[in-house]
């Protein structure tokens, strides 16, 4: 018999999309599933919607709670499952049809914590699709950590089904962004084996309101708090990744240099940005020298190393 799956959606003011996304997941193939919608303190009509799928689906679940954020909703969501294993769905996006079944043929197959698919990003009416970058079986922690920490994953923690016996309790940290990034090390860091395809089950609706595309503020540079924490994690558990903790790291100093740039005001966040600055220099060497950063980041660190305003500005404009 097929194993119970919760499906958690946290959902604040969502009254636009909330019914597509739950569409979505009722005419799923695999229909042994309890879909747990966590309202967080929504004004619209959010709950009202939820409602009516609660009186007419025994499967769909509505909590309440005061807005708290996305973890928070989650975290709710966790504590209140019942399912052998569990995944995250946003309010604002959807799932193909047969999502929830080939995650679950995938890791009941290979008997592995997690397993994962590629998502479609749509951006009004253009489509990217993101693929896992591996395909089948990872059986060892150091190679899990050295996937996530060169970005060869899906991005978040969408597009995933979790073994609720091996990462259930493991919560979301609340009250900063960037928070799936760092509850996603954990749970890779608790896990013995992933199982990848390249199926991109997963519908992203690319909008102008989240974190990565929203304005420049001081609270992104919560990036750098998760980026310090995460690296200390994973050297603590004696675990050979030089290189990847290079690039992870580089990764989140460029996020912070270009969005400070992109602002058109990077000479305000020189208390920000010339520390950051200062570790692409002290590092240039080993940069240059790293087979998996590339060419692209590599013209990037000189720009900022170089210190020249026009190069700044003229990065920024072509990213536009």
């Amino acid at each position: 018999m097929n194993e119970l799956v919760s499906v958690i959606i946290p959902a604040y003011n969502a009254e636009k999309t909330i019914e597509n996304c739950i569409e979505s997941i009722l005419k799923q193939t695999y229909q042994n599933i309890e879909v747990i919608i966590i309202d967080d303190g929504s004004i619209d009509k959010t709950s009202e919607i939820v409602e009516k799928y609660v009186q007419t689906d025994p499967r769909v679940i509505l909590l309440h709670k005061e807005n708290g954020g996305q973890s928070s909703a989650r975290n709710l969501g966790l504590e209140r499952m019942s399912g052998n294993l569990f995944l995250y769905v946003d309010s604002d996006d959807e799932i193909m049809s047969e999502m929830i079944a080939d995650l679950y043929a995938q890791i009941v197959k290979t008997n592995s914590d997690i397993s994962m698919c590629g998502m479609l990003y749509r951006a009004g009416r253009k489509e990217v699709r993101k693929y896992c970058e591996i395909e089948g079986l990872i059986l060892t922690r150091e190679e899990i950590v050295r996937s996530f920490l060169l970005e060869k994953f899906a991005f978040g923690p969408m597009c995933k089904l979790f073994r609720t016996e091996k990462v259930g309790s493991i919560r979301f940290k609340e009250g900063i962004i960037f928070e799936d990034v760092e509850y996603l090390s954990r749970v890779y860091l608790t896990s013995n084996s992933v199982s990848c395809c390249s199926y991109p089950g997963y519908i992203y609706y690319v909008r102008n309101g989240s974190t990565i595309h929203s304005k420049f503020d001081e609270k992104k540079l919560d990036l750098l708090k998760v980026t310090d924490l995460i690296i200390k994690r994973i050297i603590s558990e004696n675990l050979f990744c030089d290189k990847e903790i290079l690039l992870f790291t580089l990764n989140s100093y460029l996020s912070i240099l270009l969005m400070a740039a992109d602002s058109g005001k990077y000479r305000n966040y020189s208390d920000i940005c010339e520390p950051l600055v200062a570790w692409l220099r002290e590092n240039q060497d080993r940069i240059k020298e790293n087979k998996f950063i590339s060419k692209r980041q590599k013209v990037y660190t000189k720009i900022f190393i170089s210190d020249n305003s026009f190069l700044i500005y003229l990065l920024a404009s072509m990213r536009r």
